[in-house]
């Protein structure tokens, strides 16, 4: 038996250009190309907040008078934070939430079927004011790693006719650091 070694390496370079074709087609379709981002910082703090629900009250319609403005209800409520670090100087708290239809400043009531002519307000920062929907308070911290960031949050009427009902605001907090 006799081989002929010409035509077996011709043969053998010309299967291994085929395999290592075939073999990139197939790797071109599996690319993944992923950047990761992370940043370093000294610290940052951990976030505890309240129950989910904060409960204002009843009151009758008529507690609202025949005016847009009159306010009731005003609970306080904080964001504890914890092991903060002592670079961090600043809290900004985000506040998002639906907007009142007839008081841009105020937080929507979106209980369906529920009181109408009414709405909610937030107060928080330093020095505590209203916080407007979508818009954000700041704090002040102290070189200490427990905070409290308070807030006041109460019903406003919207309209001279309040019509009785529940009232629901969603409202949700981010808190950022410097």
């Amino acid at each position: 038996m006799s081989f002929n070694i010409k035509k077996t390496s011709v043969l053998s370079v010309a299967t291994a250009a085929l395999l290592a074709t075939c073999w990139g087609a197939q790797a071109a379709g599996n690319i993944a190309a992923i950047t990761v981002s992370a940043e370093v910082s000294e610290s940052t703090c951990q976030l505890t907040s309240p129950d989910n629900t904060l409960p204002l009250g009843s009151y009758s319609s008529a507690a609202f008078g025949k005016k847009a403005g009159k306010d009731l209800g005003a609970k306080e409520f904080s964001l504890e934070l914890h092991d903060c670090g002592t670079a961090v100087k600043t809290a900004h708290v985000n506040v998002d939430g639906e907007v009142d239809p007839v008081d841009a400043t105020a937080f929507k009531n979106t209980f369906k079927n529920g009181a109408s002519g009414v709405a909610v307000v937030i107060e928080g920062g330093t020095p505590l004011a209203k916080i407007i929907p979508k818009s954000k308070a700041d704090y002040t911290l102290a070189k200490t790693e427990s905070q409290s960031l308070k807030f006041n949050a109460k019903l406003i009427s919207t309209s001279a006719t309040v019509t009785p009902g529940k009232i629901e605001a969603p409202i949700t907090f981010t808190v950022t650091y410097n």
